[in-house]
């Protein structure tokens, strides 16, 4: 959500959104510096290790959405044109999919598209990963509410 929308477990927050500066989403009221919105953990003991999908569309408020992204080696986008992107880092040694990485920094964002962000090819021990979501608009992006919903699917590597 970008403004006031309602507080559920699970939801995340950008606050308002500014075209002078990048916005990262929290548990909160969103965050003016680059910060994880939340953690997953992860472990398995399937033969060949796990996998960890996305599928979502971009925020949205009515008809109005805000561009997704690809931002490479760019740790807050382009503040003043419109970027919606996520970012992943672990606390261990699983693989974060290309265009993913947090640490580089590398954003990404593929709409209503099943899409690969992290995955181990071997059993292991619980890791966290950490999910980043960053917004940027432009002057002429229409106000309003803007949400999204993304489904996160861990699966085993049999």
């Amino acid at each position: 959500c970008i403004s006031a929308c309602p507080k559920q477990a699970n939801a995340i927050h950008f606050g308002t959104l500014s075209s002078s500066a990048a916005r990262w989403a929290d548990t909160t009221t969103g965050s003016a510096i680059d910060t994880a919105a939340h953690t997953m953990s992860i472990g398995t003991n399937a033969v060949s290790g796990y996998s960890i999908t996305y599928l979502g569309d971009t925020l949205k408020s009515g008809t109005n959405d805000i561009n997704v992204a690809t931002i490479a080696g760019d740790a807050d986008g382009t503040p003043g044109s419109e970027q919606f992107a996520v970012a992943f880092s672990t606390a261990g040694d699983a693989t974060i999919a290309a265009g993913y990485e947090h640490a580089t920094p590398n954003w990404k964002f593929v709409a209503n598209t099943t899409s690969t962000v992290v995955s181990e090819t071997v059993p292991t021990n619980t890791e966290v990963i950490s999910a980043y979501y960053l917004a940027n608009i432009a002057t002429n992006t229409p106000s309003g509410s803007y949400s999204t919903s993304i489904t996160y699917i861990a699966t085993g590597n049999f």
